[in-house]
């Protein structure tokens, strides 16, 4: 997969299975299940979180050590620049629901 046919994206859906790979190898204990309903866990805050926007989850890719070691740090530097680049010009725009929410008082 590392061949010049390979696109970003390609390689990136890769980063999945890779990490569930690296988990086995390491014999990580990913903990018990958990068998409730997580839209009434009592406190919230006790979880982790995915990333709620772009911006948080390049940052979470940055600092995965199992990811830049599986991607080369070369590879995650540029990939990481240029979605960066993409997030910055998407937050410059105003997207459907803004301009349906807010311009009644334009």
């Amino acid at each position: 997969m590392t061949d010049g046919s390979s696109t970003s994206i390609a390689r990136v859906a890769a980063a999945n299975p890779a990490s569930d790979l690296d988990g086995i190898k390491k014999m990580v204990d990913p903990g018990p299940p958990y068998m409730g309903n997580c839209y009434q866990i009592k406190d919230p805050a006790s979880c982790q979180m995915m990333p709620r926007s772009l911006g948080m989850a390049l940052d979470a890719m940055e600092g995965d050590h199992g990811i830049v070691s599986f991607f080369g740090p070369k590879f995650v530097k540029a990939y990481l620049a240029l979605k960066r680049m993409e997030y910055r010009w998407f937050l410059d725009h105003v997207i459907d629901w803004e301009f349906e929410e807010y311009s009644w008082c334009l």
